[in-house]
């Protein structure tokens, strides 16, 4: 009996044993298994931050790209990167981090085999730059990379690449409050509308319109923006942007005999000068000439100065042939239609850079017109611009110290500006004209030196890792 028990108990104590083995590899295993997961997670951890903080060098270097290629440069064509496909204006850069170093670069250079950068700011057309991606007209695209290691080591690094533009971004925009009808643009969500008066309430608000294909800045709160319709995104309590301001009086001014001072900072003088202060009338005279106080302005282009106010003889409406500019130190007045002449501009053109194909309006006074018809008609103001009537052109209308009002409807292709000043609060009141955003109407002002451009911004922004 003794006996019996004690095997029965040896044979328990070794199936014990060899359960409590098992169970220890098993609790190993596990243990080696959890280390392993732990280390990988360290180890994921400690990559994220890497990435993350090579995004970032990389984001650091983008914008560090997006202000040089705003800026001037001798060894690239006058603007950092525009028409290089070289090495002469890379870029690179180093940050102090938890990383041993962390480097970071840029190039324009279309045969380095790298994603290279594409400026194209200045630019009338579409091009193709890295990977065949397209680089629209007046935009960028730029590539920045990062790594640990310098770019002439690097195997895999991180990068950022955006589609950037510094064109005016605003399809409307006014010191004072804004009212308008539909407003859009060819770029979708790119129409924006912004107001820079503090007056608005839920009864007035600061904008409003029926829609808006853009972003709605006012400077107040909730409540002071009214789209009927759909509209982008509703920024509030917004601070003030900069309108900018172009000097209408110095730019008439320049196109007379005298100038400024005896000089003409704004081209000029102007081809044909009327003189003598008072009124002056103009008038077609059936041959598709424009004619003032009996001077036909022409051969086109031709750029004329008129000291005084000038008017549609008769109170009635006036074409304007493609070519003709206007310098007004007055007002403008025209009771009936104002229009742009159909048919094709003059071949060549001026030695100061005239455009032939577009008509400027540069008046100190106010512009009163009836409608208006054109596809380059641009009207700047030093006080009102008032429009009766239903129009449908392309241009700039800008008012330096006035309001712009349109008793009527119809659509304008191009952009309003509205800047206060001391006799005005730089109102657009405008309810049934509807604005389709056309920023290349900034670029017809290069003639006369001058640049209507924002800060550089992305439209389009994507991030590589590895």
């Amino acid at each position: 009996m003794n006996t019996v028990r004690t095997g029965r108990s040896s044979g328990q104590e070794g199936m014990a044993l060899a359960v409590a083995l098992v169970t220890l590899m098993i609790l190993v295993v596990m243990g080696l298994a959890l280390g392993s997961i732990g280390i990988d997670n360290l180890n994921q951890i400690r990559r994220t931050g890497d990435t993350s903080t090579l995004v970032h060098a990389a984001n650091g270097g983008l914008h560090e790209l997006m202000d040089r290629i705003y800026g001037d440069g001798a060894s690239t064509n006058g603007q950092y990167g525009r028409g290089v496909s070289d090495a002469s204006a890379d870029g690179a850069g180093t940050y102090t981090t938890s990383l041993k170093a962390c480097h970071y670069w840029w190039t324009f250079n279309s045969a380095s085999g790298e994603p290279y950068s594409t400026n194209n700011l200045a630019g009338d057309s579409a091009v193709t730059g890295w990977n065949g991606m397209r680089v629209p007209a007046r935009m960028a695209l730029l590539v920045a990379s990062a790594d640990e290691v310098p770019r002439a080591e690097s195997q895999d690094p991180v990068r950022v690449v955006a589609l950037v533009t510094n064109g005016y971004p605003y399809a409307v925009t006014s010191d004072g409050k804004i009212e308008i009808n539909h407003v859009t643009g060819p770029i979708p969500g790119q129409a924006n509308v912004r107001s820079n008066s503090t007056t608005g309430t839920s009864y007035n608000p600061n904008v409003e319109a029926a829609s808006v294909d853009g972003m709605v800045f006012s400077r107040d709160g909730p409540g002071t923006i009214k789209v009927t319709g759909s509209s982008g995104p509703q920024l509030f309590d917004q601070d003030p942007v900069t309108i900018p301001e172009l000097p209408i009086l110095q730019v008439v001014r320049s196109q007379s005999t005298a100038g400024v001072g005896g000089a003409h900072p704004y081209g000029g003088p102007a081809t044909i000068q009327i003189p003598g202060g008072g009124f002056h009338d103009m008038s077609n005279d059936g041959s598709g000439n424009l004619v003032i106080d009996g001077v036909v302005l022409s051969p086109r282009p031709v750029s004329v100065y008129v000291d005084g106010n000038l008017r549609a003889s008769g109170g009635g409406s006036i074409t304007i042939p493609k070519g003709v500019h206007l310098f007004v130190r007055g007002d403008l007045t025209v009771g009936g239609s104002l229009n742009q002449d159909t048919d094709p501009p003059p071949s060549g053109s001026s030695t100061s850079g005239l455009p032939p194909d577009e008509n400027f309006l540069f008046v100190t006074g106010d512009v009163r017109f009836n409608g208006a018809q054109g596809q380059g008609l641009h009207m700047l103001a030093g006080g009102d611009i008032r429009q009766n009537g239903t129009s449908s052109f392309a241009g700039l209308v800008y008012s330096q110290d006035g309001d712009i009002q349109v008793n009527g409807g119809g659509t304008l292709t191009g952009s309003i500006i509205a800047k206060a000043g001391v006799s005005a609060s730089g109102d657009t009141d405008a309810k049934n004209l509807n604005v389709v955003f056309d920023p290349s109407v900034f670029d017809n002002l290069t003639w006369l030196g001058f640049s209507m451009r924002g800060p550089v911004r992305t439209t389009s922004w994507q991030i590589q890792v590895r």
